[in-house]
């Protein structure tokens, strides 16, 4: 992917071009920010800069090297992703090893570290002597929604690069381009949060029919329990739950909100005709 294809994001994209224009880039980065709005393809889109040889202002994307970073299957590019909940000191063990093997084509070898703070504490302690001592033109990047969860040691050793939500537009923009119908995107926009990653999630439930029960609901609050336990029943995976939820709580505080408007404009004509 090059810089070019990425919606949005477009100040932490220069910060990286900027780097590598001048020669300083760092053996590790640390991108935060939400789930979903496409930190990991900035990381693919550097590495791909990075070792493309007729890179400029962008990569090429049709040198060999761009179209198997394209297609996930450059051998110097290494991915590593939770199994589980978890990153297990046996996966770090594995991309250690594969760091310090002399690259097989790239000028640069990467590795991105996806939820890296869900690396149990002993991945994390056998990570950090590479973070101290990385094997040269080897950059690392490290992604993660939640920075707290890193060990300090391993945080203060990277270059924190700032991801931020998507607008509106720009996360229509992705969705249109994922094939998502235009009658489909207004009702993921309002609970996507900017982020396409969630729209696109979000894009297996009914939500139509959540806010029809939340309707339902509101105009006969007895049904709310039912409704919440209903819920957690759309599946027995707890991320789906968790998204599920927050689709139902949305829809609830809409309609609240929706009443005290319609409440409001019922004073204000009472008052206009006795004041």
């Amino acid at each position: 992917m090059r810089f070019a294809d990425i919606i949005g994001h477009r100040r932490s994209i220069e910060v990286l071009r900027r780097m590598a224009r001048r020669g300083r880039v760092p053996h590790a980065l640390l991108f935060v920010g939400p789930e979903g709005v496409g930190k990991r393809a900035v990381a693919e889109a550097f590495f791909q800069y990075l070792n493309c040889p007729s890179a400029g202002e962008d990569s090429c994307g049709l040198c060999p090297s761009c179209e198997k970073v394209k297609g996930g299957r450059h051998p110097d590019l290494h991915l590593v992703v939770p199994e589980g909940e978890h990153i297990k000191i046996q996966q770090v063990r594995e991309l250690i090893e594969r760091l310090y093997l002399r690259p097989l084509e790239a000028r640069w070898r990467g590795a991105i570290i996806e939820g890296a703070d869900r690396m149990t504490k002993e991945a994390g302690s056998a990570f950090l002597k590479t973070l101290e001592e990385p094997p040269p033109s080897t950059l690392i990047v490290l992604i993660t929604s939640r920075p707290e969860g890193l060990l300090p040691t391993i945080s203060s050793r990277c270059q924190r690069i700032r991801f931020y939500p998507l607008s509106d537009e720009e996360v229509r923009e992705v969705l249109e381009r994922k094939g998502i119908s235009p009658g489909g995107i207004g009702p993921l926009l309002k609970l996507a949060d900017g982020s396409p990653g969630k729209a696109m999630e979000l894009c297996s439930f009914p939500l139509q029919e959540m806010e029809r029960w939340m309707r339902d609901a509101v105009a006969q609050p007895s049904r709310v329990t039912l409704l919440l336990e209903g819920a957690e029943e759309l599946s027995s995976d707890r991320k789906r739950s968790r998204v599920a939820m927050e689709v139902l709580l949305a829809s609830l505080r809409d309609e609240i909100m929706r009443r005290i408007s319609w409440e409001d404009r019922e004073v204000d004509r009472f008052l206009d005709l006795f004041w």
